[in-house]
């Protein structure tokens, strides 16, 4: 995947009377994929506790590279995670090309349920993604302890109570608002068509998700958008102007261009799993105001994804940082 002149934004869909636009972005080019997503494999995919808090094991009996994509909450008969990086995991196979390179992985993850126990070897599910708040988090690598109270405080914003379990305020709220989110795609079912979104408020770009193709993109669509349904019912934003949307188009393609180039220079340079595949986050400051994060399998960029920070996680200064 390029950007440069290979993405085109698409017309915009307005929301919560005027105040929001979602923005498609349409890749120009082939675009065929070398991956699978674990919402399209999930019975092929085993997700093990390890028994320790940051990390669960992550073992691939599907023939295809599975991709794992950050932000994914994971819950089962154990303490729920939250998945803290986009991950490949690589199929058992007598492929030469696939030789020493791990089927079972190890994913790093923090806890979204501070009062449930950890059962060492409980298997989990794939359950929604978490809200983009909780993902700027994840990419600017807050402590645990951050994560804990921004759930709680979370809960107690969005249902008048004080439940530290993220997953059960995720599924009240998008439950709440699934309407909102199915009228968008019924209404405009050419979103499907595009392999990403940019979200923008009064404030700028709140958000960018970009995939290497349609498929994937039309798989997580409704996914991806859930993590802004609260912001598309309640947001009010400021006032603006058309000649403010005149200018978002080629806002997008500057910020597109500007991270993309930065993460795709740092990752051209690490060597991770025999250079098969890297995930590398992106770290912003307060003149910045973005983290992010990319994943490349074979020297392809398979996804990028952007979140404007919260209050929570940019600093007052210091350097640009990026993690693999």
């Amino acid at each position: 995947m390029k950007i440069g002149n290979y993405i085109d934004v698409g017309k915009p869909i307005e929301v919560n009377n005027k105040s929001m636009r979602i923005y498609p972005l349409f890749y120009q080019g082939a675009h065929g994929r070398d991956y699978r997503l674990i919402e399209e494999l999930e019975s092929l995919v085993d997700l093990i506790d390890s028994g320790q808090i940051n990390k669960v094991y992550i073992k691939n009996r599907s023939k295809y590279p599975v991709f794992i994509r950050a932000g994914n909450i994971i819950s089962g008969k154990t303490q729920n995670r939250g998945i803290k990086r986009s991950i490949l995991v690589f199929p058992k196979s007598k492929k030469k090309s696939y030789s020493n390179i791990e089927y079972v992985k190890s994913a790093e993850v923090f806890c979204v349920h501070a009062s449930s126990p950890i059962a060492s070897n409980g298997t989990f599910s794939v359950n929604c993604l978490m809200p983009h708040e909780f993902e700027s988090l994840a990419y600017s690598g807050a402590p645990q302890a951050t994560m804990w109270r921004a759930a709680t405080n979370y809960s107690h914003d969005q249902t008048g109570t004080w439940n530290d379990d993220l997953l059960d305020t995720v599924k009240v709220v998008t439950e709440k608002y699934e309407d909102t989110i199915d009228k968008i795609l019924n209404d405009n079912p050419w979103i499907l068509d595009a392999v990403g979104v940019a979200i923008v408020d009064s404030v700028g770009i709140l958000a960018l998700e970009l995939y290497d193709s349609q498929e994937s993109w039309s798989i997580m669509a409704k996914k991806i958008l859930n993590k802004y349904s609260l912001d598309f019912v309640k947001r009010t934003g400021g006032y603006t102007t058309g000649q403010y949307w005149k200018t978002i188009e080629a806002t997008i393609k500057t910020l597109l261009n500007a991270r993309f180039k930065v993460l795709a220079k740092y990752s051209d340079s690490l060597s991770v799993d025999g250079k098969r595949w890297v995930s590398i986050t992106y770290q912003g400051n307060i003149m910045d105001k973005y983290e992010g994060e990319l994943t490349k399998l074979n020297k392809k960029v398979i996804h990028l994804a952007l979140v404007r920070g919260t209050k929570f996680n940019y600093t007052d200064q210091g350097p640009i940082q990026i993690r693999y």
